[in-house]
């Protein structure tokens, strides 16, 4: 059975096992592209869709989300901060590669 998204507005049922759970946008933190899959992180939970990261992008708010390499997209808020090259987001750090790197990093202003 293919993995579908279905969306409402500000929420995606996103599909786990054989059933669809309810999750906030907000509470997407980043999604990651793994081979043939794209694996969308919240802060509690995966969800694993063999879907393109490109198809999955086509549905998320760009007010909210940003590519930041080409195997991952990041909710802006759910950054905590940012070394070098890299942010973090939920624990994990996330390269930003050179062609998206200005664009990124003029989000996050700093002193």
């Amino acid at each position: 059975m293919e993995n579908k998204v279905l969306q409402l507005k500000d929420v995606l049922f996103l599909k786990k096992n054989n059933h669809f759970e309810q999750v906030a946008v907000e509470a997407i933190h980043l999604l990651e592209a793994e081979n043939d899959y794209t694996v969308i992180h919240t802060k509690s939970d995966r969800f694993i869709y063999s879907m393109a990261l490109d198809k999955l992008e086509e549905i998320l708010p760009p007010s909210v989300f940003i590519r930041v390499h080409k195997s991952y997209i990041v909710n802006n808020l759910a950054v905590s901060g940012f070394e070098g090259n890299s942010l973090y987001v939920n624990n994990m750090k996330v390269p930003v590669s050179k062609s998206f790197r200005e664009r990124v990093f003029e989000l996050f202003k700093n002193i």
